[in-house]
């Protein structure tokens, strides 16, 4: 093995160390949120036992900065150093890349800069690291962080190769699967909205909410840009929980209905079956997505099956972002 050789092994096996310890940082970072959410679920929607709004009183949205001032968790407090870590990583990572030159540069550079997303707003005060758009901006980060790095990953392995040939159905597969990992992406990021703005839980039974199909909703409310900067994450209005909580929903069960139609395709079609194991892998973990997404909400939000629901979200996104690699000639 020659000198490039030599170096182009390492940067694989230091992408594959930063892809998994992106993705550890990931399931902190969610715990920690959930965490949060799940305790102002107790408090503010009745999860655990029946109390009406008036009994809770509005002196929980005062309240709440100082709770959390007082409060700070373990994830909270090694957040920080996890970040750090991966930025060290990533530099190494990036050093690499400029070695090897070309694409491999480009990406390490992209996620060295998006790591800013998670390291800065541990640095700042408490007020801002709370509001709903600095915890969506640490989401969105960490999950573009993981996606990329994988990237690297899928490019640099020898497991799952891309077909050698750049056919019509192999690029019309790749669209579709383009269009499932915006719509996996669309219904991440409504779950994540109703969490980090402390939307409860104001469905409490699955499939209908609150004894409709179609329960009273805010959405103007919901989704309201000045609900981005709230200060403290205090008691929502039931309406505006319940658009964002229906929201995610629909955008859920319209991720069920084409991913599971793709993956069903892929697995029964896949390429001469070299595509086959990913609609397996992808209807699995969609299957299991769907089914903790469910249990969570029926046993009232508990903090296990609310990790696992995020997780195996996270999983199944990877995954079809692997189907995508898979789709696209061979480099090479």
């Amino acid at each position: 093995m020659g000198a490039t050789g030599l170096v182009e092994t390492r940067f694989f096996y230091t992408a594959l160390s930063a892809a998994l310890f992106a993705f550890g940082v990931t399931v902190v970072d969610a715990y920690t949120r959930l965490s949060t959410e799940y305790v102002s679920c107790v408090t503010a929607y009745d999860c655990v036992q029946p109390q009406s709004m008036a009994e809770v009183g509005s002196d929980v949205s005062n309240a709440g900065l100082a709770t959390l001032l007082a409060t700070a968790t373990w994830q909270q407090r090694v957040h920080p150093f996890l970040a750090g870590a991966l930025a060290l990583i990533v530099a190494r990572l990036t050093y690499l890349g400029w070695t090897i030159r070309g694409r491999s540069l480009y990406i390490p550079v992209v996620v060295f800069l998006l790591l800013s997303t998670l390291i800065l707003p541990d640095v700042v005060d408490l007020a801002v690291r709370t509001q709903p758009w600095t915890q969506m901006l640490q989401v969105a980060g960490a999950l573009a962080i993981v996606m990329l790095l994988w990237w690297l990953v899928l490019r640099g392995q020898r497991l799952w190769r891309s077909p050698a040939i750049d056919s019509g159905p192999t690029r019309a597969l790749r669209i579709r699967v383009l269009v499932a990992i915006a719509l996996l992406v669309l219904a991440s990021a409504l779950g994540t909205w109703s969490s980090v703005s402390q939307g409860g839980l104001p469905c409490a039974e699955f499939p209908t909410c609150q004894g409709s199909w179609w329960p009273e909703m805010d959405l103007e409310q919901a989704f309201a840009p000045s609900r981005l900067t709230q200060s403290v994450p205090g008691i929502l209005p039931v309406p505006v929980a319940t658009a964002m909580h229906m929201m995610h929903r629909l955008s859920a069960l319209v991720a069920l209905l084409y991913v599971g139609w793709l993956a069903t395709h892929v697995f029964c079609t896949g390429n001469g079956g070299t595509l086959c194991r990913y609609g397996l892998v992808m209807l699995i973990l969609l299957l299991l997505e769907v089914s903790f997404g469910i249990m969570a909400v029926v046993n009232q939000l508990p903090i296990g099956l609310l990790l696992a629901h995020s997780v195996i979200g996270v999983l199944l996104l990877l995954t079809v972002v692997t189907l995508y690699h898979a789709t696209r000639p061979r480099l090479g």
